[in-house]
């Protein structure tokens, strides 16, 4: 066993002996190649110096005498190709350079338009995409007590109409009231209760003129069709009509109608269909001067019902 061990010891002394031969010889190979190398540049400067005073003899005539003129045609012709290959390199090389970069460029905006293209399809189809009939009713309450299960039992539609609602509320709630239901029509009928509150005619019609230019920008291949607001009865019951005036309603009308046509939106002329031979809502129609009753939905409904059931281009 202990020989064993001694050899062991004996052997691992020699291996490192032997490494450290081995590093001094590499160490020594490295100088030598180093030296060779500098010797080799040393004897090739040499070697042009030599050549550049290559001398070749010349007569001269004026003192009839032969002289030595040194002989630089070869080194100047070396100098020369020496300083041209580098520029043509490097041109060559600045050439590739900018071939690289610009397909690199070309690349990047081939992908970028494939991007934008894509997207925006993508973008287009989601918008385009409409259930095969959906159809949002959007106002305040009169448009809430219309009972459109009943009057269109066969067809999709939403009730968006909430009561004492005015333009700016309608205005506000875009998202929830009708963007979200992504319809392919929308009828609009808003603005009676901004009368009520002695909101200003043209404050108003700019209102709607929002809504409508909203609803275009957010639901582009939504057909939107725009009612006219109803008339009042004062006959009938004054308190809940009272600051509503037809002749304000009617400037209104006018004022949208003359902006749906201009624009070529489906506007829906309801108040002359309600009005009576003074201008005002027939009392056969309403319940309070306001809000229709039943006759009034029936009588509205045969009015309204062929634009319901009209089909929508989508393309």
């Amino acid at each position: 066993m202990e020989v064993i061990v001694h050899f062991l010891v004996k052997f691992r002394m020699e291996m490192k002996k032997m490494k450290k031969k081995q590093k001094y010889k590499n160490k020594l190979k490295s100088r030598v190649n180093k030296n060779r190398n500098l010797y080799l540049r040393e004897t090739e400067k040499e070697r042009e110096e030599s050549l550049s005073a290559t001398k070749q003899q010349k007569f001269n005539f004026d003192r009839y005498l032969v002289e030595d003129e040194l002989d630089t045609r070869y080194t100047n012709q070396r100098k020369k190709k020496q300083m041209k290959l580098p520029v043509v390199e490097t041109k060559k090389h600045a050439k590739k350079s900018l071939i690289f970069l610009y397909l690199s460029l070309f690349l990047c905006l081939v992908n970028l338009l494939f991007f934008c293209f894509f997207n925006l399809k993508n973008q287009e189809q989601k918008e385009k995409y409409t259930a095969p009939e959906n159809i949002v009713f959007l106002g305040d309450s009169i448009t809430e007590f219309y009972d459109l299960k009943k009057y269109y039992p066969n067809h999709s539609i939403v009730n968006s109409g909430i009561s004492g609602n005015k333009t700016t509320d309608i205005l506000e709630n875009l998202e929830e009231r009708v963007y979200r239901y992504n319809p392919s029509k929308i009828f609009l009928m808003i603005g009676t209760n901004d009368l009520q509150e002695s909101i200003k005619e043209e404050e108003i019609i700019d209102n709607i003129i929002k809504i409508i230019e909203k609803i275009q920008t957010n639901r582009k291949f939504a057909k939107i069709y725009v009612e006219s607001i109803y008339p009042v009865n004062h006959n009938v019951e004054n308190e809940i009509s009272q600051n509503r005036k037809n002749e304000s309603i009617q400037f209104i009308n006018k004022k949208i109608e003359s902006y749906c046509k201009k624009k070529k939106i489906t506007y829906l002329n309801v108040y002359k269909e309600l009005q009576d031979h003074d201008g005002n809502l027939k009392e056969i129609y309403t319940k309070d001067g306001l809000h229709l009753n039943q006759k009034g939905y029936t009588f509205l409904t045969k009015f309204l019902k062929p634009y319901v059931e009209e089909k929508v281009d989508e393309t």
